[in-house]
């Protein structure tokens, strides 16, 4: 499924709102629909993720190889609106020190144009619970807490006071959350471990060839 990019221009900026996944098997059209969207009026160039759900390597390649291409341009480029799974990609390979991150995208524009490096405006570091989609997972816990609970009484043959079924219901939920953060945890560590990695053997390669 190839990303979707519609275009919003006004005075010299270009916003890009981005829609879908970006992986290694729509990257070249994710590239082609950046390329396609500007023109030489272009100064400032904001790419707007509140509608991305994920993006992987490939994708990160892309926008690198988008900000190299402007680098000597004048047109100055950020990124905006990460949902918190696309966040964590950029945050933990290390991308967000290369080019700057927004919390939208009117924030990014007013950056730039004041050419403010105060990092106001920029995402706040997230918490483990908005690192998946909170309602999804919220949903899936309360279905299975109660799940579990309505099979304990089938199973019994017995109907559990109100009070003994929410208590349980809180509990159970708790406990399913606690388990969804350390398997963030752990794909944190081992996402950062995999960026540590390649960066690590780059080094190695470079070093033999001096």
């Amino acid at each position: 499924m190839d990303i979707q990019a519609t275009w919003e221009r006004k005075e010299g900026i270009a916003i890009a709102h981005l829609a879908g996944r970006i992986d290694s098997a729509n990257a070249s059209s994710f590239e082609e629909a950046l390329e396609a969207g500007r023109n030489d009026e272009t100064r400032i160039l904001v790419l707007d993720f509140e509608d991305v759900t994920y993006i992987s390597s490939a994708g990160l390649r892309v926008i690198l190889s988008l900000a190299k291409g402007l680098r000597n341009t004048g047109v100055k480029l950020a990124l905006c609106s990460l949902t918190p799974p696309v966040y964590d990609v950029f945050s933990v390979s290390g991308f967000d020190q290369l080019i700057a991150i927004h919390a939208s995208a009117g924030d990014a524009i007013l950056d730039i144009d004041d050419d403010a490096q105060s990092g106001e405006g920029a995402l706040p570091p997230l918490e483990l619970k908005r690192a998946v989609d909170q309602d999804i997972v919220a949903d899936n816990m309360r279905d299975i807490a109660a799940f579990v609970i309505e099979k304990y009484e089938y199973s019994h043959d017995c109907a559990l006071p109100a009070k003994t079924r929410a208590k349980a219901q809180e509990t159970i939920e708790k406990a399913l959350w606690a388990r969804v953060e350390k398997l963030l945890r752990r794909r944190q560590r081992i996402l950062a471990e995999m960026f540590s990695l390649a960066e690590n053997t780059l080094n190695e390669v470079l070093g033999d060839a001096d």
